[in-house]
């Protein structure tokens, strides 16, 4: 188990203290929904987070610039990438825009 499996498995049973065998069987289904969550996260944040939580301010322009290439860079050997139109950099650059202020 990971250090952050364990951290729930130890919750989820020390918040079911009825019965030790019901709490443990609360605990392994709180980690297995762990694990089928950490199947669709990505280990990398995308890019609109990484420069939001680097701090930095970016015009708009010069976010569709840089959010294209660092796409490309990311993606861009994939058989299946496309870069992002205009509206895809828009939506990205409002994620930025709103999760600037998750890490000031």
């Amino acid at each position: 188990m990971s250090e952050m499996e364990q951290v729930v498995w130890a919750t989820a049973f020390s918040l079911h203290m009825s019965s030790a065998e019901a709490a443990a069987k609360l605990a392994d289904e709180a980690v297995e929904r762990l694990r089928t969550l950490d199947d669709s996260r990505s280990e990398f944040p995308e890019p609109e987070y990484v420069v939001a939580r680097a701090g930095l301010y970016i015009e708009l322009q010069d976010f569709e610039t840089w959010y294209c290439v660092e796409m490309q860079i990311r993606y861009g050997k994939k058989a299946s990438y496309r870069p992002p139109s205009k509206e895809d950099c828009a939506k990205a650059y409002e994620r930025y825009r709103m999760s600037r202020s998750d890490f000031y």
